[in-house]
């Protein structure tokens, strides 16, 4: 395969790149964008910043390219009835204009018990009944719902009312099956559905999960070059220093923006950069009160996820997994009295949470014992725990 030409790229950190200046992607866009067409519906996973919107983004555009029916809409910022308000807005915006889009548009939001129903003219209607409004017709390709962050819209919903969050799942799912010929859905998720119920995996079972992970070494260097070129960054050893920065960002866009943004920082005040300086930059992040890459995140959405009553057993666990490293169940089970936290029940119960903690990307398992799955969030949280 030919290495292609290196091309200047802007450095956009935390913010949104250019569709041309996403690296690396193509092969699972185009897988994803295959089980889509055969109308089966694909969960992209992955920790936060790992490139899901990224991906998602470029599936966008390919189906734009394709003059294809997609709706994109999501669930995190907003409570329920604000969710299904804007997905009736967006369907609004994807049919073509007639009678089906005035319908849409004429409806009012209202809350109803169990999942939201849309009120027009005194006559409830269900969120089945919206997404069929706005369907196709049978033979032509399925339209497309893109939902961003589904399991935490649930979990909140879990929360306020045990059952809500199950029963969205439930309605989705009902929903695809329904619709099975003329629609598919891609769902992203930072997070796990097990958080919303314990029957959860029985309302997503039809999904296809799609794991999204660090780039390819390959992709990761040229990527850390073309920002490197873009930002002017003055050094000795282009090459030398990408590899370092791809090493040190566990060849995660995002890391290795970061990583750019500090080498052109301190090329601007000190001079040419080298290599060796990469792994001081990773430390003055972690150590940074400003907390630049806002890391602080890993430790502030574990009360959200878990739950208020276990947040001090899960960041515990999670120190302990910092300090050692690498933990069995067992090994864990002997340490955790020693903190003088409340224990789990019994042993079953600490499985069930290691495996949680697995599942939203902490840590990873590796035979029969775990560690975290980042060398970066573990040296964050080595560093938090002072």
């Amino acid at each position: 395969m030919d290495t292609p030409l290196l091309r200047p790229i802007p450095l956009t950190v935390g913010s949104v790149p250019a569709l041309g200046d996403i690296i690396g992607r193509d092969a699972q866009v185009g897988r994803v964008l295959r089980l889509l067409d055969t109308r089966q519906t694909v969960l992209l996973t992955g920790d936060r910043r790992v490139g899901k919107t990224s991906i998602a983004r470029l599936i966008e555009a390919q189906l734009a390219a394709q003059d294809r029916r997609f709706v994109r809409t999501s669930a995190e910022r907003v409570n329920y009835d604000g969710f299904v308000a804007e997905l009736a807005r967006a369907l609004g915006r994807a049919v073509p204009a007639g009678a089906v889009r005035e319908e849409l548009h004429r409806w009012e939001l209202t809350l109803k018990a169990g999942p939201v129903g849309l009120k027009r003219s005194g006559d409830e209607r269900t969120l089945d009944e919206l997404v069929s409004l706005a369907l196709p017709p049978e033979g032509d390709p399925p339209l497309i719902l893109i939902i961003d962050e589904v399991p935490v819209l649930a979990l909140e919903m879990e929360r306020e009312q045990p059952g809500a969050g199950k029963e969205l799942l439930v309605t989705l799912r009902r929903i695809r099956q329904q619709h099975s010929t003329r629609l598919a859905m891609l769902l992203l998720g930072s997070i796990g559905f097990h958080h919303v119920s314990d029957a959860a995996p029985g309302s997503v079972n039809d999904v296809a999960p799609e794991p999204v992970g660090p780039l390819s070494e390959p992709d990761a260097v040229y990527l850390a070059r073309c920002l490197l070129l873009g930002e002017e960054v003055e050094t000795p050893d282009p090459l030398g220093v990408a590899i370092a920065i791809v090493n040190a960002a566990e060849a995660v866009p995002y890391y290795i923006q970061h990583l750019v943004k500090a080498c052109r920082d301190t090329a601007d005040a000190t001079g040419p950069v080298v290599a060796t300086q990469i792994p001081e930059l990773v430390n003055e992040a972690m150590t940074d009160p400003h907390d630049p890459w806002n890391m602080r995140h890993y430790r502030e959405r574990i009360a959200p996820y878990y739950g208020r009553a276990q947040a001090e057993l899960i960041e515990t666990v999670l120190d302990l997994y910092a300090d050692q490293g690498s933990l069995t169940v067992d090994e864990l089970a002997r340490l955790i009295p020693g903190t003088g936290i409340a224990e789990p029940q019994n042993r079953r119960a600490l499985i069930r949470l290691i495996e949680d903690l697995e599942r939203d990307h902490y840590l990873t398992r590796s035979g029969k014992a775990s560690s975290f799955r980042s060398s970066l969030v573990q040296t964050f949280w080595e560093t938090s725990m002072r």
